[in-house]
């Protein structure tokens, strides 16, 4: 795979995506900063020893905060995920959760504003394929995690408030919070929002055993999303 991947670097290379500076670097246009410089540091260093271990909660439970661990093994991580953005190439990594570790997941930032609008250095979004190498890998039965950087959401509240009130009335993706820490730095609290899949149409029409249609509505910066 290392060839694979070095050889899929060479080629996007060739044509770079427009995208945001790195740590240090400038935000994109129109950013909550203007365009001004964003000085960032390191988190501060977390071990798995140092976290509690929730393995009897679910996965979406509201009450806890797991820690997320993902080790790539290369240091500049987040260039790498800059350069497969927008491609179908997850980059591996080693997650560790409760104790468990799941050997080679695959990594790609997601989001469109919220990662043009956050330069590297920042918190970005995350897609975990958790099937990435072994198809029958799963945490807490989900194959594919989100955490969401809630940008623009100063509250970090908007998408767990939201399935809170929500799933009462509508099948809706659940929502919590998670700690993610990457190569051993904390990258902070981040939304854990459960993926549109074949899971979550098992859990809300077993009857159908997940053979029915999914529609999704592609996101707009702009808010116009809409099956128009």
């Amino acid at each position: 795979e290392g060839a694979e991947r070095e050889a899929a670097r060479d080629e996007l290379r060739k044509t770079p995506q427009r995208g945001p500076g790195g740590r240090g670097g400038m935000r994109g246009p129109g950013g909550p900063d203007g365009g001004a410089r964003v000085e960032t540091k390191p988190g501060p260093k977390v071990a798995p020893a140092d976290v509690a271990v929730h393995a009897d909660a679910p996965l979406f439970a509201p009450d806890i905060v797991r820690t997320v661990f993902l080790e790539f093994d290369v240091p500049n991580w987040e260039e790498e995920l800059e350069l497969f953005h927008n491609t179908d190439a997850d980059v591996p990594a080693d997650m560790t959760v409760d104790g468990r570790t799941i050997k080679g997941v695959g990594v790609h930032f997601r989001g469109a504003s919220s990662y043009m609008m956050v330069p590297r250095g920042t918190k970005r979004s995350f897609n975990i394929s958790v099937d990435h190498t072994d198809a029958k890998a799963a945490l807490y039965g989900q194959n594919t995690l989100n955490f969401l950087n809630c940008n623009g959401d100063a509250s970090f509240m908007s998408a767990v408030l939201y399935a809170r009130l929500a799933s009462p009335h509508i099948p809706t993706p659940k929502a919590n919070f998670v700690h993610v820490v990457v190569n051993g730095e904390s990258w902070g609290l981040y939304a854990n929002v459960e993926q549109f899949n074949k899971a979550f149409l098992r859990e809300h029409w077993p009857a159908h055993k997940a053979d029915g249609a999914r529609w999704k509505v592609l996101g707009s910066p702009r808010a116009t999303g809409g099956l128009d």
